[in-house]
């Protein structure tokens, strides 16, 4: 091999192995906003305020979902024959489970308010439950997005407002990593089977308690508290 040709070769690696590093870190997630405008933020009039409704990792938030998509509201005043308000998403990507290209979605309120908790034009991910012929979440399921792909969740539970900011890639890394996520649109009997397996995963468990107890204003969690513990039930 000539002088020429092993700079060239030398040239060639160097560029990939530069190329690669930037990939790690273009695709690496962000760390969490440990201090995120909880001010604005209300449960929904239909959650449970006891404390263990209160969710306290992604699992939690993702345990019973049907689908967890990227979507943008089309028009938030679609009334069915018995009068119910919905609100008609169009599917722009599908992170989880299944969804047509458009839904239906059962409008949900927040706090006292009548508005509802998205408006037509918002694009968002939601994390969504099926119905007969509609899908529902709350405010723990719904986190806006920016022009820039950042989000901003609704929900006032930290584990939630903790990807206040962050880009999308960073939900969507934490959502591939959750310990349901192979059978999110599932059946019952496979979300069984897993959540069974869950519950005896010490190791995963004591690695979600250790992410909890880092963030602030977060009561102590044990095991008990870290099992799935989910707004859908």
């Amino acid at each position: 091999m000539t002088k020429k040709k092993r700079i060239f070769l030398l040239l060639i690696l160097s560029l990939l192995l530069i190329s690669a590093v930037l990939l790690k870190g273009l695709f690496r997630r962000e760390e969490y906003n440990k201090t995120p405008d909880l001010s604005g933020k209300k449960p929904d009039t239909a959650l449970s305020h006891t404390e263990y409704r209160i969710p306290t990792s992604i699992e939690a938030l993702t345990a019973h979902a049907d689908a967890i998509l990227i979507g943008t509201v089309a028009d938030d005043t679609v009334r069915n024959e018995n009068g119910q308000l919905f609100t008609e998403v169009l599917t722009e990507k599908i992170l989880a489970g299944d969804s047509p290209e458009s839904f239906l979605l059962l409008q949900t309120t927040v706090g006292s308010s009548s508005e509802p908790i998205v408006r037509t034009g918002e694009r968002m991910i939601l994390i969504l439950r099926r119905q007969k012929d509609h899908f529902v979440t709350s405010s723990n399921g719904v986190f806006i997005l920016d022009d820039n792909g950042r989000l901003a969740s609704l929900s006032p539970f930290i584990i939630c407002a903790r990807y206040d900011g962050l880009h999308l890639r960073s939900f969507e890394h934490d959502l591939k990593e959750s310990y349901f996520y192979s059978v999110i649109g599932g059946s019952d009997e496979e979300r069984k089977a897993l959540a069974e397996q869950y519950r005896n995963d010490e190791a995963f468990q004591q690695k979600r308690i250790d992410e909890w107890n880092k963030l602030p204003g977060g009561k102590p969690i044990d095991y008990e508290y870290a099992v799935i513990d989910s707004f859908f039930d």
